[in-house]
């Protein structure tokens, strides 16, 4: 099914459009323990150079073993993913860094037509249903 866009609002960066750090790229044990830290040096596009260290954290998953977590520069919150925006040389997580997701801004068209016809419902103007089927006016968002 094709997406209708809805118009931008918003100024916002989209995480699509940022550079990602993944927790499974990196090297995050030493002799079986998880590491407290690692330090890493990136080339940004504009080729400058830069050196970041990233804390790490763990948690116990249920069916045993640890999983890492970077713990994000900005705040501290465990996350699998740092993203780097263009003229904002550090990593941060896409919380501190206020991202959107691409999907925030599209709707389908299914839940763009039942908005629609809740919007003319409440205007109590008579939509007949379309052809071969009822129209449910439950809207979703």
């Amino acid at each position: 099914m094709s997406d209708v866009g809805r118009p931008r609002t918003s100024n916002r960066i989209l995480v699509e459009d940022t550079n990602v750090l993944e927790i499974g790229q990196v090297v995050t044990h030493h002799e079986g323990e998880i590491l407290e830290s690692i330090t890493m040096s990136f080339k940004w596009t504009d080729g400058t150079e830069g050196v970041q260290t990233f804390r790490l954290g763990k948690t116990r998953p249920y069916f045993g073993g640890e999983r890492p977590w970077f713990l994000c520069p900005g705040c501290g919150r465990k996350c699998g993913k740092l993203h780097a925006v263009e003229g904002i040389q550090h990593f941060a997580c896409r919380v501190c860094l206020r991202l959107a997701y691409d999907r925030q801004y599209r709707k389908s068209r299914a839940a763009v037509f039942r908005r629609s016809l809740v919007k003319l419902q409440a205007q109590r103007v008579r939509v007949p249903p379309p052809l071969g089927g009822t129209v449910s006016s439950r809207a979703s968002y």
